[in-house]
């Protein structure tokens, strides 16, 4: 394994940006996070493809790249707690089961 994030499918609810990750993981992110993405329309943000050896995703009409692992670090970005010698993604992994148990001070 090289240890990079890839995606392998691309989904959209009227809040999150879903990417199933080619291990089975399911990473989202709320769509307002992405400006252009916030203001395409479906059809718009259902013309996408994965990029660069599945770790990106490109919106060809909308002019607009993500990387699939800086969604991550966006999340942590915003967080602003996740221990430093944690993995973003089991962070993250763990964030969407227990949310506020992670977050909250002592």
């Amino acid at each position: 394994m090289n240890g990079l994030i890839k995606g392998k499918e691309v989904h959209f609810d009227d809040t999150y940006l879903h990417v199933k990750l080619d291990d089975g993981r399911i990473i989202f992110t709320p769509i307002d996070w992405y400006e252009p993405l916030k203001k395409a329309t479906l059809s718009e943000l259902k013309n996408y493809r994965l990029i660069c050896k599945n770790t990106g995703i490109e919106w060809d009409d909308l002019n607009y790249h993500l990387n699939i692992e800086s969604m991550l670090k966006f999340l942590r970005k915003k967080l602003h707690k996740q221990p430093k010698n944690m993995p973003v993604w089991l962070f993250f992994s763990l964030y969407t089961k227990f949310g506020a148990l992670l977050t909250s001070s002592k």
